[in-house]
């Protein structure tokens, strides 16, 4: 049986391939059925916010709970979630997949707010110095995935029912039975200094505190900056450019594709000096090509500067996450992991609602701009942040400031 290192990567691949057929799909298949982009964004709103307050709660569990059972339950979810479709294909059904799979919305192979219990399985399954490169393969692994997915989705018949949407579901119901059985089979040595008791207090150092509350103030506009653009950016393009599923799930999956290759360079080991630098600088190009985007004169424009700002922006996503980890000692990784995460998706989960508003007024490129305004402020504050970084070291231990 592979390691759960590896297992883990395999079901990042597997579910990345399931978001990228609903991410080409989703949204303007529903538009087609007859709702309006209020409707939608407000949907992908409240299965962002579902995944926020969910993401708070299992981060401290992970530490508390075998992140095993956590993550497996993880799956459960999903896979009822689908059968529920598969059984009565109706719109509740559908709603009801959306909040508790997060179908159209994750990304990069997620499983959404059961994230910080995969954290925390990989920070203890593999020694410190090799969680930046593990972590950054493990995202690469899920963008893969979403390259597949986004092909298979360019190939797909739009739903004209509801019932069009029960192949995907399928999908859903068997690859998420697969990963649960994989991750509950593979072998595990779950090393923790001491086991924390559930009504034990957190104690963060002021340090820390300071850190932990400039990580989620920049998250909280990095995530607004997703959450305005990328669940819905097939839907974007086709209002803008009326293009259709086949020839923008073909150039997303290159997008994806492209994130991905990126992502793998990140497994490289570097000095936390030299991966924050290369992190910062992908920050740069993926505002400026965010900026640019509105601009484009027809889809394939649009579309090379879209793969160019997500896999500039996706790629170091493990390397922020490891960072979460590493600010707080060994037995608070969960909830490190769950603070990093929920303040992407508390401001995250707004995004598409603003979006489908101002759509609803006509404002096709007002998410773009007012994303890439977050993007800055995002950046601005990470690169404050990268100047208590200690350089000289390879990673960081567990009683100094990663950043």
């Amino acid at each position: 049986m592979p390691s759960m290192p590896a297992v883990l990567s395999v079901a990042r691949f597997l579910r990345g391939a399931i978001q990228g057929v609903f991410l080409v799909g989703f949204l303007t298949g529903l538009h087609h059925l007859g709702a309006s982009s209020l409707f939608l964004g407000s949907l992908l709103s409240a299965a962002m916010a579902t995944d926020f307050l969910l993401t708070l709660i299992l981060g401290r569990a992970s530490d508390r709970q075998h992140p095993r059972v956590l993550l497996v339950a993880g799956e459960g979810v999903a896979a009822l979630s689908a059968l529920l479709f598969l059984l009565e294909p109706s719109y509740w059904a559908m709603g009801l997949a959306t909040l508790a799979a997060g179908i159209g919305q994750r990304s990069n192979g997620s499983p959404g707010p059961y994230a910080p219990a995969e954290q925390v399985l990989l920070a203890r399954d593999i020694e410190a110095s090799s969680r930046f490169p593990r972590l950054s393969h493990n995202l690469s692994s899920g963008l893969f995935g979403m390259a597949a997915g986004a092909l298979l989705g360019a190939f797909s018949s739009l739903p004209e029912a509801l019932s069009g949407f029960k192949g995907p579901m399928l999908a859903l119901f068997l690859l998420s039975g697969l990963n649960g059985l994989l991750i509950l089979r593979a072998p595990f040595s779950f090393r923790i200094p001491r086991r924390i008791s559930r009504g034990e207090p957190i104690h963060f150092s002021r340090t820390e505190r300071i850190n932990i509350g400039l990580m989620i103030l920049g998250n909280l506009f990095g995530g607004l900056s997703i959450g305005l653009v990328d669940p819905q950016i097939a839907y974007w393009l086709h209002l803008k450019f009326h293009a259709g599923i086949r020839e923008t799930g073909l150039l997303l999956a290159a997008a994806f594709l492209f994130s991905a290759v990126l992502a793998y360079f990140f497994t490289v080991r570097l000095s936390v000096g030299a991966l924050l630098k290369s992190v910062l600088a992908l920050q740069v190009l993926s505002l400026l090509a965010l900026l640019c985007l509105p601009l484009a004169p027809s889809l394939l424009p649009a579309l090379l500067l879209y793969a160019l700002r997500f896999g500039a922006l996706r790629a170091p996503g493990g390397i922020r996450q490891a960072l979460a980890g590493l600010l707080v000692s060994p037995n608070h990784t969960g909830l490190a992991s769950g603070l990093h995460l929920s303040s992407l998706a508390l401001s995250q989960s707004a995004g598409p609602l603003i979006a489908g508003a101002l759509w609803e007024w006509h404002m096709t490129n007002g998410p773009v701009f007012l994303a890439a305004l977050s993007a800055a402020l995002s950046l601005a504050i990470f690169s404050f942040l990268m100047r208590a970084v200690d350089a000289s070291s390879p990673v960081p231990g567990e009683e100094h400031s990663v950043f």
